[in-house]
């Protein structure tokens, strides 16, 4: 009888170590992973704070004017663009739309990269004819 109890109480020891290795085993991964995955979402919500703050820190400034009707033939006049950042940091335009009455929607042809300060005065290929 004391042999079946010695028995008994080494298998449960036997089976308590076996359990726990068994949990650590699977809870120390898992909780390696949590943490990973939880250092990437806060880099990621980071980032993202940044961008927006780079956003409402952007101050663009657009005008178009047109060239006076005088300095063409044709009587046309020209679509001038002058573009500005006045923020503190660079801004890039990815596209600009020119919108007319008559032809639509037109794209620009051209990305703008401004640094903070800088003006750009440049003609484009759009005409306003009378």
């Amino acid at each position: 009888m004391t042999s079946r109890r010695k028995r008994a109480g080494i298998s449960a020891v036997v089976g308590a170590a076996i359990g726990i290795m068994i949990f650590f085993t699977v809870m120390i991964p898992m909780w390696i992973f949590m943490q990973s995955v939880q250092t990437l979402f806060m880099d990621e919500v980071a980032r993202r704070l940044q961008f927006e703050i780079e956003k409402l820190n952007e101050k663009l400034d657009i005008r178009v004017t047109l060239q006076p009707p005088e300095l063409d033939t044709f009587g046309r006049r020209q679509v001038f663009l002058i573009i500005g950042n006045r923020g503190p940091i660079e801004i890039n335009v990815p596209t600009l739309y020119v919108e007319s009455s008559r032809i639509g929607l037109q794209r620009v042809d051209r990305q703008y990269k401004l640094a903070p300060g800088e003006y750009i005065l440049e003609p484009i290929n759009f005409y306003v004819e009378p």
